[in-house]
């Protein structure tokens, strides 16, 4: 059973307390590693895919297959792309949508509270809360927050749409719907097996300690800005860090990069 989430909308609560009520296990980790690794970034989403590398991806058929099976939960965050809309028409699936903006701040505090660190060098200078929605307003992220959500609302397949807010609001009544969506059996489920949210793990911390807990990212920014001024462009340092991470993923050198880890 297929969740579609835009980041930080309480999926993770949501599938956890599915699974527990119905005692299905959640595949999502093993799909992931096993099937997504080298999937390419779904084009049109490149700053959101900073942050969510292994899911901001195109699938093809043979995933489709995998995302399809019964008796298990799988959660992602595939952008709704012509293809992936295409290869999902048929999968019921559960989509969890959320304001782009509050999904900024959401960053913002994961990062800041050290509960849930950014992996996206384009906000490694950022400190306070409005100058991370500066900043994706004028990288593009805020817009392709909203395109995500968009795309999946008009989506013509088989869907049900959830509202974060409405979710965080009356689970009770959310986790219903969603089992008669899926034609599970009513379990009574009221509240939230697992509740993870950036905004209350850990306390804000201070300056000091967030300087020095984002020194690896600043250093890596550094880099790509140097490679700014030396080339007039991105591409160069993207693609040696996407390298980096590839390497670290498989075990072996550049292969399957794809151009638009080049692009900033």
């Amino acid at each position: 059973m297929l969740i579609l989430a835009i980041p930080k909308s309480a999926s993770t609560a949501l599938v956890a307390t599915l699974a527990y009520a119905h005692g299905l296990p959640v595949r999502t980790r093993e799909v992931r590693d096993e099937v997504l690794l080298r999937r390419p970034i779904a084009p049109g989403f490149w700053h959101v895919a900073q942050f969510h590398r292994r899911d901001f991806v195109e699938v093809d058929a043979a995933v489709a297959v995998v995302l399809a099976a019964p008796g298990s939960f799988v959660k992602f965050h595939f952008p709704p792309t012509p293809t992936n809309q295409a290869m999902l028409r048929n999968i019921p699936k559960i989509v969890l949508v959320r304001n782009a903006e509050e999904i900024v701040s959401a960053y913002w505090r994961g990062e800041e509270s050290g509960a849930w660190p950014s992996k996206s060098l384009e906000f490694a200078y950022c400190l306070g809360e409005r100058r991370w929605q500066s900043r994706a307003r004028a990288l593009g992220l805020t817009e392709e927050l909203r395109a995500w959500e968009e795309g999946w609302r008009l989506h013509d397949g088989s869907k049900l749409v959830i509202e974060s807010a409405e979710l965080l609001a009356n689970p009770r009544c959310i986790i219903r719907h969603a089992e008669r969506y899926l034609c599970l059996p009513e379990s009574g489920a009221g509240e939230f097996l697992r509740e993870r949210y950036s905004r209350g793990e850990r306390a804000m911390r201070g300056w000091p300690t967030i300087l020095w807990g984002r020194r690896g990212p600043i250093a890596k920014r550094l880099l790509v800005d140097l490679c700014r001024l030396v080339t007039g462009g991105d591409g160069m340092a993207y693609a040696y860090l996407e390298r980096r991470r590839r390497s670290r993923v498989f075990g072996h050198g550049t292969e399957g990069i794809n151009e638009g880890s080049a692009q900033s």
